[in-house]
């Protein structure tokens, strides 16, 4: 009653596959046969008409709702559309020449198998808002053509690993609220093409590495709602294409190094609830031109707001009876609802 004995039984009756004088088209056909039974197939699958998986037609007919697309009877593409209930098997490896693979916002669950680490042609992934458990196999290093990656949304455990950085091509990748835990590997920092990197709502612990400096490109870095610990390295001053970043909501213990004001295409920046941040807010941090809000609240840092500021950043929120001074701020917002102003707190 396995996905693979089913599919092998449904093979050794298939006028197609017996006819084939190809090995790499039966191997084809039989690895969609796999996966058709392991995510539930036929009782979960809609067969409307002309959607039909397994009937008598070649298999890069197999689309429209669930889409399979050839090149030159090469499957490249794999987007099963509708929700459907059921695991990823390691016949999924077979499909190395896949380039697109979209299995986002099913009922999958159980592990990722580590023979995805033969899909070494795969340029798009996405396993997003599943039940996936386990950990990300180390297998992933061998995915050198991925340009995006993403697994938001699931419930896995275990550490980010060290063979991202094998990844080279990465442009984009989404990690975030997937429950996944441990530091984040140093190798990150040789992702030097990376614009996107989402890794807020996990339990990410240790601190962060220097060399996330290295990644010039990315535009948009949040750590929000982790376990990090440590000090703001000095060297994410180097992080000239950001234009946000968050240390919101963990454990660390640090002041805002002056490096903050290096990166001029800021224009949302948060420390709060971060209990242990502390020192005097920069001054630099009045020099960066675009910065349209600044969260200080729940922490120990203390200072005065510049004035110049306060005309110029839309948002600016912190603990009114704390120890930051300043004639334009607000309390914390509360569900989208902007915080009372400080009006008791001392005009710089």
């Amino acid at each position: 009653s396995s996905p693979q004995r089913l599919a092998l039984n449904w093979m050794l009756n298939d006028t197609i596959a017996t006819s084939l004088n190809s090995d790499n088209r039966i191997i084809q056909r039989f690895a969609l046969a796999v996966i058709y039974f392991a995510a539930g197939g036929p009782v979960s699958w809609r067969q409307d008409e002309g959607n039909l998986w397994l009937d008598t037609t070649n298999e890069c007919q197999w689309h429209r709702t669930y889409d399979v697309k050839c090149t030159q009877n090469v499957v490249e593409r794999l987007v099963l559309k509708p929700s459907f209930t059921g695991t990823i098997p390691r016949e999924i490896g077979l499909l190395s020449t896949m380039t697109y693979l979209a299995l986002y916002q099913k009922n999958l669950y159980g592990t990722i198998p580590t023979e995805v680490g033969m899909l070494s042609a795969l340029e798009y992934w996405s396993l997003a808002r599943n039940s996936f458990k386990g950990s990300i196999p180390s297998t992933i290093g061998l995915m050198t053509s991925l340009t995006e990656l993403t697994l938001a949304s699931n419930d896995m455990k275990g550490p980010i690993p060290t063979e991202i950085g094998m990844l080279e091509s990465l442009i984009a990748v989404s990690l975030h609220n997937a429950t996944i835990e441990g530091p984040i590997p140093s190798e990150v920092g040789l992702l030097t093409s990376i614009t996107k990197l989402h890794v807020w709502e996990n339990k990410i612990s240790g601190a962060i590495p220097t060399e996330l400096g290295m990644l010039s490109a990315l535009t948009g870095l949040t750590f929000a709602n982790n376990s990090l610990t440590g000090t703001i390295p000095t060297e994410m001053g180097q992080m000239g294409g950001l234009d946000a970043l968050s240390f919101s909501s963990n454990n660390m213990s640090s002041s805002i190094p002056t490096e903050i004001g290096l990166l001029t295409l800021l224009t949302s920046l948060a420390f709060h609830d971060n209990s242990g941040f502390s020192g005097s807010i920069p001054s630099e941090l009045a020099s960066l031109p675009l910065l349209k809000t600044l969260l200080l609240y729940g922490t120990q840092i203390s200072g005065t707001i510049p004035s110049n500021m306060c005309g110029r950043v839309e948002r600016i929120e912190i603990d009114c009876d704390g120890g930051i001074q300043c004639g334009c701020c607000r309390g914390p917002s509360t569900e989208f609802v902007p915080g009372p102003p400080c009006e008791t707190a001392a005009t710089p």
